[in-house]
């Protein structure tokens, strides 16, 4: 039997081979390179985010940089009246001691405590029983008044207290003789100080001792609470 391919025949043939490279070539190359674009545009939409927001984070170092310098030189400023170094007990000691000498007190006893975290308490004369007393009757005033219209006496919003994590308080308590000529002239000297110290409650009584010459002598006894304000950042080791 003899096969006749005509001209035709051959048409198809090819339109057939032509049509099977065009399906092969779509399955094979022209789906994948269209899904791997699609891939790269994902990948390039991601990148250029990326920069954009490093490009606004390094445009913003300049403005943190600025803010930081300002911020430490603000703390500095603040920073400046109280002590710039937590002390320690035997340099509160020779403080304390200096300005008793210097207003002509006799010292007789100290006690001191290690300088720690807290706020300042109120000023009471009298001794620390009454500004125990008047701090607690404060306390209890401020929070029943809060507890009604959520204000203070003076009408605004009740706080908390400021946070004390950079200012450190060593507390002495002092015992000295001499008259209340010298015992101004320790309050002047303390006031003079500034707000790194401060005396908190103070008692002023009658004394008796013996002098060199077996004499008994009465002058007055000062019984007095101080307290040292330090502020210092963590790691901070200058001194003034």
């Amino acid at each position: 039997m003899k096969l006749t391919v005509t001209e035709r025949d051959k048409r198809l043939l090819r339109l057939v081979l032509i049509l099977a490279a065009v399906a092969v070539s779509v399955r094979f190359l022209i789906l994948p390179a269209l899904d791997w674009r699609e891939e790269l545009e994902s990948q390039l939409a991601d990148v250029t985010a990326q920069r954009q927001e490093w490009e606004e984070q390094i445009a913003l170092l300049d403005t943190i940089d600025d803010t930081i310098a300002q911020n430490e030189a603000r703390r500095d400023e603040v920073s400046q009246p109280f002590y710039r170094t937590k002390l320690e007990t035997r340099q509160i000691d020779d403080i304390i001691t200096e300005l008793e000498l210097a207003s002509g007190l006799f010292p007789e006893t100290l006690d001191l405590t290690e300088p720690a975290p807290g706020t300042a308490a109120a000023y009471v004369p009298g001794g620390a029983d009454a500004a125990d007393q008047t701090v607690q009757s404060a306390s209890v005033e401020d929070d029943t008044s809060a507890a009604e219209d959520g204000t203070t006496d003076g009408g605004t919003q009740a706080q908390a207290p400021a946070d004390p994590r950079y200012v450190y308080i060593g507390t002495a308590t002092l015992g000295a003789r001499g008259g209340m000529e010298q015992w101004l002239s320790f309050l002047d000297r303390t006031a003079a100080a500034g707000v790194k110290l401060r005396v908190t409650s103070f008692q002023v009584s009658e004394a008796a001792y013996i002098a060199d010459s077996a004499v008994p002598l009465t002058t007055e006894r000062i019984t007095c609470t101080m307290e040292l304000y330090m502020c210092v950042d963590d790691g901070e080791e200058t001194v003034s």
